[in-house]
């Protein structure tokens, strides 16, 4: 597809590294976020065409981020994509289904993320 300027935010930098390097090979402009707040700062001064979170990070976590860009660019919060490493629980299930937002298991396979993120990429 396309090339796309795309933000991860992660606060696990071996994820970051990997995400961005993933990406990064397919072509795409990427930026990169360690914290909810960081991300937020990106945001307010880029257009991105995706924006791929953890859900669970210390400080503002993806759903705070998500909140926060539905409220400044709700265009941009649809093509959000939530990766996450733990147990989601009963409130990110009902978030999600809410916002009919994705989210990835870690780990997931290249094939169903660059499935997922192509799919944003169209929203």
């Amino acid at each position: 597809g396309p090339s796309l300027h795309i933000l991860v935010v992660d606060d696990e930098e071996p994820i970051l590294n990997l995400v961005e390097a993933i990406l990064a090979s397919d072509g795409h402009r990427v930026d990169t976020a360690a914290s909810g707040q960081a991300a937020l700062d990106l945001i307010a001064r880029h257009r991105y065409q995706v924006v791929i979170s953890d859900w669970k990070m210390p400080g503002l976590n993806g759903m705070q981020v998500h909140e926060d860009l539905l409220a400044k660019d709700p265009a941009m919060a649809r093509r959000m994509l939530f990766m996450t490493g733990d147990v989601v629980n009963d409130t990110f299930q009902e978030f999600l289904k809410k916002h009919g937002r994705t989210c990835l298991p870690k780990p997931f396979s290249l094939r169903e993320f660059r499935a997922a993120v192509s799919a944003l990429a169209k929203e």
